[in-house]
């Protein structure tokens, strides 16, 4: 199966995570579960007409904003009714490693590279370190939300 994994894009991965992400979903009966797994299941249709309405659009700028989603999804799911909270957020775990295995690797590699670069040079750097304010703000890391902000003040005051 790792075969497999190396013929498919990353693009080819992301849709695979978020199908099964949709499928793992299933049957639980709350609305935020429920919306999130109809656009996890949309997902492939979604990346097809993107594709068709724009053929300029290239497959790793679709892979990036479908990569941004994953990063958001845990908010989402913090929406969900505590009695599922544990089972989606196990699903969405699960769909991620098992199609995408990198992406929690990579991202905590960036974010540690950023941490030690002391700013951020991108968007997709920015949003990386919304997602990690949003985190540590959940879980009351106040030194570390400090540096954070200190990061993306900084970034947004670029471009004053």
């Amino acid at each position: 199966m790792s075969g497999d994994r190396k013929k498919a894009t990353k693009l080819d991965r992301l849709v695979a995570a978020y199908e099964r992400l949709g499928e793992e979903l299933a049957g639980i009966p709350d609305q935020t579960v429920e919306r999130l797994r109809n656009n996890c299941l949309g997902v492939r249709s979604f990346v097809a007409d993107a594709r068709s309405k724009d053929p300029s659009v290239r497959p790793s700028q679709i892979a990036a904003g479908l990569e941004q989603g994953l990063r958001e999804t845990p908010m989402l799911l913090a929406g969900a009714d505590t009695r599922w909270r544990a089972r989606v957020t196990a699903a969405y775990r699960s769909a991620v490693t098992n199609h995408y295995p990198d992406f929690f690797a990579k991202d905590a590699e960036r974010f540690e590279k950023i941490r030690a670069r002391g700013r951020i040079r991108t968007e997709v750097e920015f949003y990386l370190v919304r997602h990690q304010i949003d985190e540590a703000e959940g879980a009351g890391r106040h030194t570390l939300l400090r540096e954070l902000y200190g990061l993306v003040d900084a970034y947004e005051g670029r471009g004053a």
